[in-house]
């Protein structure tokens, strides 16, 4: 993934700001969101997202549901009905929170 231009609450300042949103900043998936005054928070502990995350999230978790429903290879398929909405629920963090 990559990094993202955004706006979120600065919590020194309590205002919307501008800021950047670094990809595997805390770890794999787990942004850091930094401010033109230098500050940097974990995605966790600021308000907003930019739209690019939340359209990238989406895509990721289609393709990976695509993928699942569709491939011929055995160790892919998920062994019931019940496991495959559990594989898809799994999908739902997939920004970490901490």
């Amino acid at each position: 993934m990559s990094n993202y231009l955004g706006k979120a609450k600065n919590p020194n300042t309590g205002n919307l700001e501008d800021c950047v949103f670094l990809d595997d900043f805390y770890g794999k998936r787990k942004y850091a969101v930094r401010f033109k005054d230098g500050t940097t928070y974990r995605e966790s502990e600021v308000e907003g997202l930019p739209t690019a995350i939340k359209q990238a999230i989406a895509e990721e978790r289609a393709r990976v549901v695509h993928l699942i429903k569709n491939s011929k290879d055995p160790y892919m398929l998920p062994a019931t009905e019940e496991r495959f909405l559990k594989d898809l629920a799994s999908l739902e963090p997939l920004t970490d929170k901490e």
